[in-house]
């Protein structure tokens, strides 16, 4: 099975001329993509970041942050995402607690850009660490997750419907969920893997349905995960809309909203009564959406030649299962 770096690498070379990231009037294509991620591989590279090490990646909902993630992963290094508005002493805790050796942010991410790329990319182990992910911190000290390279080659097959998949490589899909969440990482993961589109949507869109429609239909959004109450505020959706993924609150109270659908597909990623919507297990599938609690409180570093220099005590968890190869 390809991993989730070969699939991306591959889509490059074979589909160069796709469009991989829409954000507003910019977009670049698999071809850009592979381009750009080789040029962070190499500016990681230079200063000497690989396996083991965590680089933090703050600049936004954006073609950077995906080019990132693909650039830090190619190093085989794993990536902690910040929001560019998160609190800053809460984005120092993360940086201390995962032991982050270095940022790519606005700042560093144009020099970056400046470097000659590096081709290819590492190769790890399954268990070897992708990237961290932290809850927000709003009630208690954030607490976060390790999910392994293994969860994130199985990411692609875990979101399918009776056994095929919901996600093809025609298809545009809506990143609404910041990437400092689970359902971002993974709809980044998924339309990658297939080789579709990511329409990267504003953060000043959110709170304005006629703008976040208007959206929807300048980049022909064909999927979306979205909460109900976002869900509520359309008052009609894009004819070439085909599948919604609901989230985050109970389905109920998006009953009304869901009956005006036609032609498309809704899932619900939790239980649900209702019978306009099709209840689903994709995350858990994924073993990225687990709890921090349910997880093995062992090192999340491979072997000791390989770990950073770390705090003694760290909140960061290690998936217990639901990763390995087939």
């Amino acid at each position: 099975m390809k991993t989730f770096v070969e699939k991306v690498v591959q889509n490059c070379r074979l589909q160069a001329e796709r469009d991989a990231i829409c954000e507003g009037n910019r977009r670049i294509s698999y071809g850009e993509l592979l381009i750009f991620s080789s040029r962070v591989y190499a500016w990681l590279h230079r200063r000497h970041i690989g396996p083991g090490d965590v680089v933090m990646i703050r600049v936004g909902n954006t073609i950077d942050a995906v080019v990132a993630c693909i650039g830090v992963l190619r190093a085989g290094a794993a990536f902690v995402i910040a929001g560019r508005n998160q609190d800053p002493k809460t984005v120092r805790y993360m940086e201390r607690d995962c032991g982050c050796r270095i940022r790519i942010d606005d700042e560093s991410m144009p020099e970056a850009m400046a470097v000659k790329g590096q081709s290819g990319f590492e190769t790890l182990d399954e268990h070897a660490p992708a990237y961290i992910i932290y809850t927000s911190g709003s009630t208690r000290a954030p607490r976060g997750v390790m999910i392994e390279r293994g969860a994130m080659t199985l990411c692609e097959a875990s979101i399918a419907w009776q056994g095929k998949p919901i996600v093809h490589e025609n298809d545009r899909v809506a990143l609404l969920s910041p990437l400092t969440f689970t359902a971002g990482l993974i709809l980044m993961n998924v339309t990658l893997s297939v080789c579709a589109t990511i329409v990267a949507v504003p953060d000043d869109t959110l709170g304005r349905p006629a703008a976040l429609k208007r959206c929807f239909l300048d980049n022909r959004v064909t999927h979306c995960f979205m909460t109900p109450t976002l869900y509520r505020a359309f008052h009609d959706f894009n004819p070439g809309m085909r599948t919604v993924v609901l989230g985050g609150e109970p389905i109920l109270e998006a009953e009304p909203a869901l009956r005006r659908l036609r032609s498309c597909t809704c899932f619900s990623t939790c239980i649900t009564s209702s019978p306009t919507v099709t209840a689903s297990g994709f995350w858990p599938k994924t073993s990225t959406a687990v709890w921090p609690g349910s997880q093995s409180r062992r090192s999340i570093w491979p072997s000791p030649s390989t770990s950073p220099a770390k705090p003694k005590r760290t909140s960061i968890h290690r998936t217990t299962g639901n990763t390995r190869m087939r």
